[in-house]
């Protein structure tokens, strides 16, 4: 695991986290992949993002650097769940103490708007998710 980017007071306190997870066969960064990552930070979060692509290029990492706190690097092991873990695993890391965590990835393409009424509903819950599936048993869904 390679951490490329971590800006300055990253372990702040009562702070909304998103663990991001990124995976590009080529490497690319889609620009759908930037548009989220811009929403997701001006929806008040600060961003982790995992990446198990191969190999990325400086303008990939450029543009992701503009809205994301952390970038890490890491083998494809574990596939999102995997970097979802080690995400986690990084925010206590740094001792971060997170008021509210996102997990989402590069398959779910949006948000299409601000996140923050989804957020301030979310306040009523303990876990909350955008999905949910009946198939062998209820859960939350994940891609």
């Amino acid at each position: 695991m390679k951490t490329l980017f971590q800006a300055l007071n990253a372990h702040e306190t009562n702070q909304a986290w998103c663990v991001y997870s990124h995976f590009d066969v080529d490497g690319d960064v889609q620009a759908y992949v930037i548009e989220a990552l811009k929403c997701i930070k001006g929806s008040g979060l600060k961003i982790v993002v995992m990446s198990t692509s191969p190999s990325i290029s400086e303008a990939g990492l450029k543009a992701m650097s503009r809205y994301a706190t952390t970038i890490i690097l890491r083998d494809n092991i574990g596939y999102d769940f995997g970097s979802y873990k080690l995400g986690i695993s990084y925010l206590m890391e740094i001792k971060a103490k997170p008021c509210k965590l996102l997990i989402t990835n590069d398959s779910a393409y949006g948000p299409m708007k601000s996140l923050k009424s989804i957020l301030k509903i979310s306040d009523s819950f303990d876990m909350f998710g955008m999905t949910d599936s009946i198939e062998i048993n209820y859960h939350l869904q994940s891609y």
